[in-house]
């Protein structure tokens, strides 16, 4: 069994693991520091060599809550393991993130259409950004606004313009917003880069081969390599 994303909301865990052979079975799964026993959220059988991303898409969480995406349903998972809310997107969801926006945005998602949607706490949508299809290729959520990448840098959107851009490094890809630092990949490895000081932070170390898969928000980091699950607290990160 292999992990491709992992996402931490308070001491709750979710990550998507897939097994199989003709038939290939994609799994969204949860734990938490005190219920360790993984449990299986979703499960969608795919053919192997289906065209296409993966069927479930996970996101960056915050406080309140890990999002997640099946087709063009999303949810958004609280901290406690309930549902906070369900959309149904216009078309099917590329990618989501969670976090502390402003105006009460909570979730933003990225649609296949480019489209970008900013929602509210209870699913409602707050804003919407036009993008050509492929033009924006991930997307974050902070207090500051919607954190999009766009080629090799990333937009931080507020209402119609976009307040900043913030250069990442060349082939390096934005992972997650926390602590005013911009979580990003690079050659495996996970960085940290501070937009007030540009200070760059190396958090754990990876390779093209075997990368290392991330998520940070107030309360930790959390990072998958190969099979394996890590969370570290926030005051514990040395950034």
């Amino acid at each position: 069994m292999g992990i491709t994303t992992v996402s931490v909301s308070a001491n709750r865990v979710a990550w998507i693991a897939y097994n199989g052979g003709n038939f290939r079975d994609w799994l969204l799964m949860t734990a938490t520091t005190t219920l360790k026993t993984p449990r299986q959220l979703r499960w969608v059988p795919r053919d192997v060599e289906a065209p296409g991303p993966p069927p479930i898409v996970l996101g960056p969480g915050s406080a309140a809550g890990i999002p997640y995406a099946v087709g063009s349903s999303l949810v958004l998972l609280r901290p406690n393991g309930a549902r906070a809310f369900s959309w149904p997107a216009p078309a099917r969801i590329l990618s989501v993130a969670a976090g502390d926006g402003p105006a009460g945005a909570t979730v933003v998602a990225l649609l296949a259409t480019g489209e970008v949607d900013v929602l509210a706490a209870d699913g409602s949508v707050l804003d919407t950004y036009g993008y050509p299809a492929g033009a924006v290729s991930v997307i974050a959520l902070a207090p500051v606004g919607a954190l999009l990448q766009v080629g090799s840098s990333v937009e931080i959107r507020r209402g119609p313009r976009a307040l900043r851009k913030v250069a990442l490094p060349a082939s390096a890809g934005l992972l997650d917003f926390g602590e005013r630092r911009i979580l990003y990949s690079l050659g495996g490895s996970v960085h940290a880069l501070h937009v007030g000081t540009g200070v760059d932070s190396l958090l754990v170390r990876g390779s093209t081969a075997r990368p290392v898969l991330a998520a940070l928000d107030p309360y930790g980091l959390a990072w998958a390599t190969g099979g394996r699950v890590n969370w570290d607290c926030a005051v514990c990160i040395d950034f």
